[in-house]
C-alpha cells in the first residue's frame, strides 16, 4: 500500500485553498464510497467492526479540519529516504522552498 499526496500550487495560500476545496472534498467522498460498503450489516460479521471504524473516521472529515492539517505553515517532515514535504497545498513561494 502506498501514500497519496495531493499537491496544489497557486499564487497565494488563500487561492490554493479556495481552488482545491471542491476537488479535495470530492476525493474524500469518493474514497469513502469506495472503501466502505453501503450496507455494513450485509457484510460478514468479522469485517463489520473494521468498516464501522472507517465509517467513524470518515465522519470526522471536514474541509476545516483537512485544511488546518494541510497548512503550509506546518514544519516539513522527513521521509525514510530523506526527502521532505511541507503539506499538500500552498503558494508557489511555499512549495518552491
Amino acid at each position: 500500500m502506498g501514500v497519496s499526496r495531493h499537491i496544489y500550487v497557486a499564487t497565494t495560500d488563500a487561492e490554493a485553498l479556495a481552488e482545491a476545496k471542491e476537488a479535495e472534498m470530492w476525493y474524500q467522498k469518493s474514497l469513502r464510497r469506495f472503501l466502505i460498503p453501503e450496507r455494513i450489516d450485509r457484510v460478514h460479521p468479522l469485517l463489520q467492526p473494521g468498516f464501522r471504524a472507517m465509517e467513524e473516521r470518515f465522519a470526522q472529515v471536514s474541509w476545516e479540519r483537512w485544511s488546518r492539517r494541510a497548512s503550509p505553515s506546518a514544519p516539513p517532515t522527513s521521509s525514510p529516504r530523506g526527502s521532505t514535504s511541507s503539506g499538500v497545498w500552498g503558494s508557489a513561494k511555499c512549495s518552491a522552498g
